[in-house]
């Protein structure tokens, strides 16, 4: 096989589409300790490529050395990729880029008197000396494809292209604080990323006021494993789960077994085919990941996957379980939000809004300088971050202790909805969402310590159903009866119910053992599996727990804040409803016009 031809293929791993020649070119940057970075982008990155960093450059001796395939100055021996630190590693970048299209390269390092220019078109050297130039590198990419017009026609529109150069380039940034970037577009300017003092300020000024609003922090450390970043809170959602994104030891990565551990995190607390926002740092040594799975480096192999996902998944629980009602601790964040996107930044449904299309990152916010200095979101978010981990570790049932007791009842609404007063503001309650997560916890804590009561039928109960639907529900009779059911056959089209779990009190039992047949036939799932269980404790929880419109003894509500203190995820039903809003003071004066 020519090598042009070999070359282009091994090209197509790395280089997809601009957006990967930038990210690429950005992480060559970061290795090289640059901490200002100017890209330019000319028809969504078709045209060209220009990114432009002051950091350490390249000699001239080694410059032509960049260009060849699997050259590299990062590694040395086979060992050094157990203990990989940096972005690039392969010295596969540049040699790729090159065998698609032309590129320029002019560098000087500190040190040197002169700079030096380098041409490569279709992976063949075209100029090369020395030039006048500023420390740092500048690397031109332009006739994108020109060679492989096959790959070009597959290229999106210049807007599409440009949004995803845009993505590649704040991912990359959300995790170096120290980085600032600025980039054009065309000639005008589309984004800047200036540096900020801490990652949460970063993630911030990033993803915007809506989730600094809406977020929690992440935290957890175990052995040599360390896990930061930032959770939606249960009610701020999306429709894909695109906005969950992991960064393992700075490095930006896509994983199913991250992603399935946040999601596990909040089964059962959001709504079905909704999904949280995440930011999440994995800090690890070099020697437990292997970053050298693919070309592109956005996959990695964990050596214990499963120690991973069980921390990850535990740290978000601890995160997302106890959240109570209080006042809007974000609301400082909107306004100084609002007033940069007044002073030149891009507000709510501007560049800034997160789509719920999940491309969160085609125009992200920008801010101006006068408004920067207006914000101080590092101490900002550190305050919001030390008020929730207060009051998370207040108390090991999850909240503060006792809060939900201490709240003081005023009434009932509609005979539905509990309201009450508290430190933080006026809270309502929905009666049936609390009683319906109190049941699904008791059911989901006694099934796991094998503590769930049944309670026996003076009169068995028999529920007639199909033939099918009789065969599904004898099929799942013995995880059923681990339960605290106790199902038999009855008959071709029949079951008998002889006893139930003790917690639900009294049911429709021919509704729920039909419904237990409906979900059977459309889960398909093996009733060994927690998923399975908790659905079905779901469901029980639901018809077992108090309905809307019905008016509750003052014993009843006292039980009920009692028992919403002892559980987590207090916040949300199963299905994924607020068990209770909170109107801070401020909110309410402000509706009456006193603030």
């Amino acid at each position: 096989m020519p090598k042009e031809v070999s070359d282009r293929i091994a090209a197509g791993e790395v280089v997809e589409r601009p957006a990967s020649i930038v990210k690429e070119l950005l992480e060559n940057s970061i290795d090289a300790g640059a901490d200002d970075v100017a890209v330019e982008l000319m028809d969504g990155g078709k045209t060209l490529i220009r990114v432009t960093d002051n950091g350490s450059g390249i000699s001239g001796e080694d410059l032509r050395l960049a260009f060849m395939r699997h050259a590299t100055s990062k590694i040395s021996g086979f060992d050094d990729i157990q203990n990989i630190r940096s972005y690039g590693f392969r010295g596969e970048a540049l040699s790729s880029i090159a065998s698609v299209s032309r590129v320029e390269v002019i560098t000087r390092m500190p040190d040197s008197h002169a700079g030096t220019r380098i041409v490569v078109e279709n992976a063949e050297v075209i100029e090369l000396g020395e030039t006048g130039a500023p420390p740092g590198t500048s690397v031109a990419v332009s006739r994108l494809f020109a060679a492989v017009p096959a790959r070009r026609k597959f290229l999106r529109s210049d807007s599409a292209e440009q949004g995803h150069c845009l993505e590649a380039i704040t991912r990359i940034a959300l995790a170096r604080k120290e980085l600032r970037v600025k980039v054009t577009a065309n000639g005008k300017n589309a984004l800047h990323i200036p540096r900020t003092e801490n990652i949460s300020e970063r993630v911030a000024l990033v993803l915007g006021a809506d989730f600094a609003r809406h977020c929690l922090p992440l935290r957890g450390e175990r052995g040599g494993l360390r896990i930061s970043g930032l959770v939606s809170q249960p009610g701020f959602t999306r429709a894909n789960g695109k906005a969950i994104m992991f960064y393992v030891n700075g490095r930006f990565v896509r994983d199913t077994l991250l992603h399935h551990a946040v999601n596990s995190a909040y089964r059962k607390i959001i709504e079905s085919g909704r999904y949280p926002l995440a930011v999440v740092f994995l800090e690890l040594p070099p020697g437990e990941v292997d970053v050298n799975v693919h070309p592109a480096k956005t996959e990695v192999r964990f050596s214990n996957p499963s120690a991973v996902y069980e921390f990850l998944r535990a740290s978000a629980i601890d995160s997302v379980s106890r959240i109570l009602p209080g006042a809007q601790e974000h609301d400082r964040v909107y306004t100084l939000y609002r007033a940069s996107s007044q002073e030149g930044g891009t507000g709510r449904g501007g560049a800034g809004a997160v789509q719920e299309n999940g491309e969160i990152f085609h125009a992200p916010p920008r801010f101006s300088p006068r408004a920067l200095e207006k914000m101080d979101l590092a101490g900002l978010m550190k305050a919001v971050e030390d008020k929730r981990l207060s009051q998370l570790e207040a108390s090991p049932a999850g909240g503060r202790a006792g809060y939900f007791s201490s709240l003081q009842y005023i009434g009932q609404f509609a005979g539905t909805y509990l309201i009450f007063s508290g430190p933080d503001g006026l809270v309502m309650i929905d009666q049936h969402a609390a009683h319906e997560r109190i049941v699904f916890e008791k059911l989901r804590a006694g099934s796991r310590d094998r503590k769930l009561g049944s309670q026996s039928l003076l009169i068995p109960e028999v529920v007639n159903l199909s033939v099918q639907d009789t065969e599904r529900v004898l099929s799942a009779a013995a995880a059923l009866n681990a339960m605290g059911f106790e199902i038999e056959a009855f008959g071709e089209a029949s079951v008998a119910v002889r006893s139930v779990p003790a917690i639900i009190g009294e049911i429709n039992i021919a509704d729920v053992v039909s419904n237990l047949a409906a979900h059977i036939s459309e889960t398909g799932k093996p009733a060994e599996t927690e998923e399975w269980r908790d659905n079905i404790f779901a469901f029980l929880a639901c018809r077992a727990a108090i309905k809307a419109n019905r008016e509750m003894s003052e014993q009843e509500i006292d039980a009920l804040c009692r028992d919403l203190d002892s559980i987590p995820f207090a916040s949300n039903c199963p299905h994924g409803r607020p068990v209770f809003v909170c109107f801070s003071r401020r909110e309410i004066e402000k509706m009456f016009r006193r603030a």
